[in-house]
């Protein structure tokens, strides 16, 4: 969130409770927005410029597990797992 709420203010968007300081570039709008539109250009023409052109490969992104025992697991597939858990112990009923 905070990475988008940046990119939207860089891009001149009207967004609710925008920081009161975007540090990026010469600390400008003008200067986040031409730092941050410079940066996507480098990274698409480091891929080939053409995004219909870009290939992957999900090996690439599978997840290796090293036996440690007497039985191995296979690989597997590339996983989206959120940054942020949480873990909640209830140890007593509320009273009645």
């Amino acid at each position: 969130g905070y990475l988008r709420k940046a990119f939207q203010m860089a891009l001149g968007q009207q967004i609710q409770a925008p920081y009161h300081v975007l540090r990026c570039a010469d600390g400008t709008l003008a200067g986040c927005r031409a730092a941050l539109l410079s940066s996507l250009q480098a990274t698409i023409d480091g891929l080939g410029g053409d995004p219909s052109q870009w290939t992957d490969d999900p090996a690439d992104d599978a997840i290796n597990y090293k036996a440690v025992g007497l039985v191995s697991v296979p690989d597997s597939p590339w996983q989206n797992r959120p940054t942020f858990q949480q873990v909640v112990e209830v140890t007593a009923h509320r009273p009645r």
